[in-house]
């Protein structure tokens, strides 16, 4: 949030959208590439790659297929799918996705607290340490200024 009170004024002042328009009309067309592609890369890379291997792995355990079918199966489908129903069949898609997984997390939330005992049968259960999401700045693995400053980076 705070990045974006810091860069929106240039955005503005230079009339763009989108960070690679603000490095071309910043730094040149060169440097609008160079972020283009590193981004394509890092998001087949890191993105794309794990999201393939996570539903091949469901589709061998649900089909007992190998990994490498299955990947290769979810790969074409996607494509097939994307290519057929355009950017539309995309959206919707995400749409339906988020749906579920908002029903799915209240769901869990609630099926979660009643098997607990609720909020009081939690508490019972865990260390007080448990519900304080800032921890003092000496704590070992979480200060509160890693939380506050590191993470949302």
């Amino acid at each position: 949030l705070v990045w974006g009170w810091v860069f929106v004024p240039y955005y503005l002042a230079f009339d763009v959208c989108t960070v690679p328009e603000f490095l071309e009309k910043r730094f040149g067309h060169g440097l609008r590439m160079f972020f283009t592609w590193l981004t394509i890369v890092s998001t087949i890379v890191t993105k794309i790659a794990v999201t393939i291997f996570a539903g091949g792995i469901v589709l061998k355990e649900l089909l007992g297929w190998n990994i490498y079918l299955s990947s290769t199966v979810l790969l074409l489908l996607t494509t097939v799918y994307t290519v057929s129903g355009g950017l539309a069949a995309v959206v919707y898609t995400e749409v339906l996705q988020s749906i579920i997984l908002i029903v799915g997390s209240i769901s869990l939330l609630y099926f979660g607290m009643t098997a607990a005992g609720g909020l009081e049968g939690l508490q019972k259960s865990l260390p007080e340490s448990h519900f304080r999401v800032l921890k003092p700045v000496d704590h070992p693995d979480f200060p509160w200024t890693g939380v506050l400053l590191g993470m949302p980076v």
